[in-house]
């Protein structure tokens, strides 16, 4: 078997733990906890799927690990997404000046899968061409259920599929 290479992932999650650790909003939605819980779970889930389809593990993962950057950033859920999304590339920015010579660039081709599926990772019933929105929205769906998070509605059919 290859080795496995998630330099970028991880030193991304790690960016994303130093971020919450140090600013996250007081009277947020969500607790730091499921934060990292959450993030950290779907980033590894997704893994395994996106293996199954032919994607990039590591392009998978790392936009599981950015789906929730709004949340993170601001503590609201509403439009979090968007958020996020907007807020992107100062993130990936960082992340390329500081660590891409050595781990290797978020290139624009990935930046734009990335954003694009935080963007629309809440439209959870409307089913897009995207593989890899349609992925997370999966996992995203799938990882709440596994934390005993009620499940309901368009969340549970799309759990549904892997159960």
């Amino acid at each position: 078997m290859e080795k496995l290479d998630f330099r970028r992932l991880n030193k991304i999650l790690f960016m994303l733990m130093e971020t919450a650790a140090s600013s996250f909003p007081e009277g947020s939605e969500v607790s730091l906890q499921w934060t990292y819980m959450h993030l950290f779970s779907c980033s590894q889930l997704i893994k395994v799927y996106a293996l199954e389809k032919g994607l990039s593990m590591e392009l998978a993962a790392m936009t599981a690990a950015l789906h929730d950057y709004g949340l993170l950033c601001t503590g609201i859920k509403q439009n979090h997404a968007e958020t996020g999304a907007d807020r992107l590339d100062d993130f990936l920015d960082t992340y390329n000046s500081l660590y891409g010579e050595k781990r290797g660039l978020v290139t624009p081709d990935e930046r734009g899968i990335i954003r694009y599926a935080v963007r629309h990772h809440s439209e959870k019933e409307i089913v897009s061409d995207e593989p890899y929105l349609e992925l997370l929205k999966d996992i995203d769906s799938l990882d709440r259920y596994l934390h005993g998070v009620p499940t309901g509605g368009v969340y549970l059919e799309r759990v549904q599929r892997y159960i």
